[in-house]
């Protein structure tokens, strides 16, 4: 993550995606999966970072170290509930732009058809209930890790409470980053496919044998920060929830996690207020552009 790609608070966001890759295959041990939001400008890597999470392996040039994982690059809300019906896989999607709500082009409306679907899946899912022609219904269950991205953010403050929004920036060539060199060619660079594919497997067979270590160190952070200590007053709650599974791993991993949680939840719920704020100003304007 720290090779060929850069982020807004570029350190803190590094710490969290790697805790969110140790976090994924261990979905069902969690109350709340971790669900992200990639944000940024055209040629940021959103792309090329996704790879790390979920890829297809049709050649020898991939780079994700996720094993728990499955990627689309188009999706329906039909195809979701069927695809992740009781599935913990972790879900990666591409270009996911919901636009504005006054917005009625196809993609748009979709992603926000997505999202009112899965809404309630972070906790301990989103129970769904279907009519049939039989007179009996079929239910579903979706609860899964989530990572979506997209040029443009969310405009509705429930989906906003519900990601973590981690912000990309153009990179910088002087900051691990080569000239004109992708983050997949930095990365085969440094690592070999055949290394990658070594990593993928062995992460989650060592998770997998440490689940008790992992649960033990989840229900102590659960406690410590139940009264909100070290995170910024301003924090969602639902976010709180989805972040400590995270604070778990970096617990076990030997991290200073208090001063990362006081760190980072500040940088959130600032940036969170500042992207209220400009969501309001583009209903405004949206209103104006509407009002004949």
């Amino acid at each position: 993550l720290d090779t060929g790609f850069r982020f807004i608070n570029h350190e803190l966001e590094c710490h969290y995606l790697t805790a969110y890759m140790l976090t994924a295959p261990l979905a069902d041990i969690f109350d709340a999966v971790p669900w992200v939001f990639i944000n940024g400008p055209t040629s940021s890597g959103k792309s090329s970072l996704n790879q790390i999470f979920a890829a297809q392996e049709t050649d020898k040039k991939v780079v994700n170290v996720l094993e728990h994982s499955c990627a689309f690059d188009n999706a329906t809300p039909a195809g979701i509930k069927q695809t992740m019906r009781g599935s913990t896989l972790s879900l990666v999607l591409d270009e996911f732009e919901v636009g504005h709500e006054t917005s009625h082009e196809t993609k748009h409306v979709r992603c926000r058809e997505i999202l009112e679907l899965i809404r309630g899946g972070m906790g301990r899912g989103a129970k769904i209930a279907m009519g049939t022609s039989f007179g009996t219904p079929v239910y579903w269950t979706l609860r899964f890790p989530f990572i979506a991205s997209g040029i443009y953010t969310f405009h509705k403050q429930e989906d906003i409470n519900r990601f973590n929004i981690i912000e990309m920036a153009i990179k910088d060539p002087n900051i691990g980053r080569i000239k004109n060199s992708s983050p997949r060619f930095l990365i085969l660079q440094k690592y070999k496919s055949q290394e990658i594919k070594t990593i993928r497997e062995e992460l989650t067979i060592t998770l997998l044998r440490n689940i008790p270590v992992i649960i033990k160190a989840y229900e102590e952070i659960k406690i410590e920060f139940s009264s909100g200590q070290f995170t910024d007053s301003k924090t969602h709650t639902r976010f709180r929830e989805q972040f400590l599974p995270i604070l778990s791993l970096l617990k076990l991993s030997g991290k200073d996690y208090k001063s990362f949680a006081m760190n980072y939840t500040g940088c959130k719920s600032k940036r969170a207020i500042e992207t209220t704020i400009q969501n309001r100003y583009d209903e405004i304007w949206q209103l104006m552009l509407h009002t004949s």
